[in-house]
C-alpha cells in the first residue's frame, strides 16, 4: 500500500527528500510537488502533463506471498501502443480500441490473456491474434524502466542526497 499524500507531507515538512517515480510515487510526486516532492520519470511527467490522470493506470494486483503480478499495469499497455503506432506498426485506430477495451476492465482482471482475447473479439482470430503478438513481443515495462532509471541517478549521485 502506497503512503498517503498525508503521511507524504508530514515527512516532507521535516525536511526529509522525497522522490516519486513508476506508480503511485508518480502520481504522489505530482500531488506533492509544491510541497517539495521531487518526481522522476515518464509516468510522472504524464501524470504531470494529465496525459493521464487516473491512478488505476499505475494499480496491479500482487500474491502477497511471492509478489508475482496477476495483472498488468494500463501505463504499460498504453506506452507499447504508442512505440507500435510511432514506429508504423498499428494503426493509431487499432491501438485506441485495444486501448479503450482494456481501460473499460477493472483492473484486478487486466493481464495478457484479457488483452488477447480483448483483440480478437475486436479485430477477429487472424487480425486479433497478429495484433496480440505484436503486443506482447513488443511489451515494454514503463514501471521498471522508470524505477531503474531514478535508481541509477540516486546511485551516482554518490549518496541519497540528491
Amino acid at each position: 500500500m502506497p503512503p498517503s499524500p498525508k503521511e507524504l507531507a508530514s515527512v516532507l515538512k521535516e525536511g526529509i527528500k522525497v522522490w516519486g517515480c513508476s506508480s503511485m510515487g508518480a502520481l504522489r510526486a505530482v500531488e506533492l510537488r509544491k510541497l517539495g516532492m521531487k518526481g522522476s520519470g515518464i509516468i510522472y511527467n504524464q501524470y504531470l502533463s494529465r496525459q493521464v490522470e487516473d491512478d488505476d493506470e499505475v494499480a496491479v494486483v500482487f500474491n502477497n506471498t511471492t509478489n508475482k503480478a496477476y495483472s498488468y499495469a494500463l501505463i504499460n499497455l498504453r506506452y507499447t501502443l504508442n512505440i507500435l503506432v510511432n514506429n508504423n506498426l498499428l494503426d493509431k485506430d487499432d491501438a485506441k480500441k485495444v486501448f479503450d477495451n482494456q481501460k473499460s476492465i477493472y483492473f484486478p482482471d487486466r493481464n495478457f490473456l484479457s488483452i488477447k482475447y480483448s483483440c480478437i473479439d475486436i479485430f477477429g482470430e487472424v487480425k486479433g491474434l497478429r495484433i496480440y503478438e505484436m503486443i506482447k513481443s513488443n511489451w515494454i515495462d514503463l514501471k521498471k524502466v522508470d524505477a531503474e532509471i531514478l535508481l541509477r541517478f540516486i546511485s551516482e549521485q554518490g549518496s541519497w542526497r540528491c
